[in-house]
């Protein structure tokens, strides 16, 4: 009886089956995004923003504006476009919705920088962030669309989100550059 046979045809068996198995085994499901911030703050609900426009994530878009919302349109946009001077909640939210299906997935990215940005004191309903810096680049087909510019919100403290105060974006003042 020779010695030691058996273990090339194990190890090799060993080997055929691990190999085989890896064609079947499927990697773990990508990471889920970042969660979307909580809209505790005024800052949240700036950063809630830009995590809907970043995920094109309408509904949580939508959690973040003032069911009184108002986005009044930059003076520039009004005389050289025609646009209205502002708009509501109902035509925030369309322009949005048709915004994020008229592109892919991932084509959307907004980045918002809150300049001097001050924590409101309990006892305030009503916060003001001006010159919040904006970049919005948009990619549709082999075009790449870009605005960037200012814009002044005006946040309310209404109800609760998770047991805490919950702030709501209810004025939009967009300053294009």
């Amino acid at each position: 009886m020779r010695r030691g046979t058996g273990r090339p045809v194990l190890i090799l068996t060993a080997l055929i089956f691990l190999l085989s198995a890896g064609c079947f085994w499927d990697p773990p499901p990508e990471r889920p995004p970042v969660p979307p911030p909580d809209p505790v703050s005024p800052e949240g609900v700036v950063r809630g923003i830009e995590w809907a426009y970043n995920y094109q994530d309408l509904n949580f878009y939508i959690d973040m504006l003032d069911p009184d919302f108002t986005f009044y349109f930059d003076p520039r946009d009004i005389q050289d476009y025609g646009t209205p001077s502002s708009w509501g909640y109902d035509e925030e939210i369309e322009a949005t919705r048709n915004l994020f299906d008229s592109v892919d997935d991932g084509a959307i990215k907004l980045t918002m920088t809150i300049e001097d940005y001050r924590e409101p004191g309990p006892d305030d309903e009503v916060w003001d962030l001006n010159g919040v810096d904006y970049y919005l680049s948009v990619v549709t087909g082999d075009m790449t669309y870009q605005a960037d510019g200012f814009a002044n919100f005006r946040t309310r403290k209404n109800g609760l989100w998770k047991g805490q105060p919950r702030w709501w974006l209810w004025k939009w003042w967009d300053i294009a550059n």
